[in-house]
């Protein structure tokens, strides 16, 4: 049997990171834009629901990381039109807090 060893990532990125952490890359061709972002927190959500007791797996040990090629200006500008908080935690790394509570990062 193999036993579970645990890694930490001690980069500005694995900084933030728990138990659970799903992550989405988006190629440079790709769109990021509010749809995308709400599946990544779909996909969180449905993860959350996955567990075989009744909050089994904790929200507050799940995280989003979205990863891709440039900044998208227009989403961060339709996040705070709509009072969600897009806050710059270290360079390239984007925090999103308002939407639901786990916590989402864009990374660039």
């Amino acid at each position: 049997m193999k036993k579970h060893t645990e890694t930490k990532i001690n980069n500005d990125l694995g900084r933030d990171f728990r138990t659970y952490n799903l992550i989405e890359y988006k190629n440079p061709n790709d769109e990021l834009n509010i749809d995308v972002l709400w599946k990544c927190c779909g996909y969180a959500c449905l993860y959350k629901s996955y567990g075989k007791t009744v909050d089994e797996i904790k929200a507050n040990d799940i995280t989003v990381s979205i990863i891709r090629a440039s900044k998208p200006g227009k989403l961060f500008r339709q996040l705070r039109d709509n009072n969600i908080v897009v806050k710059q935690s270290y360079p390239g790394i984007y925090k999103i807090s308002g939407i639901i509570n786990i916590p989402i990062k864009i990374v660039v």
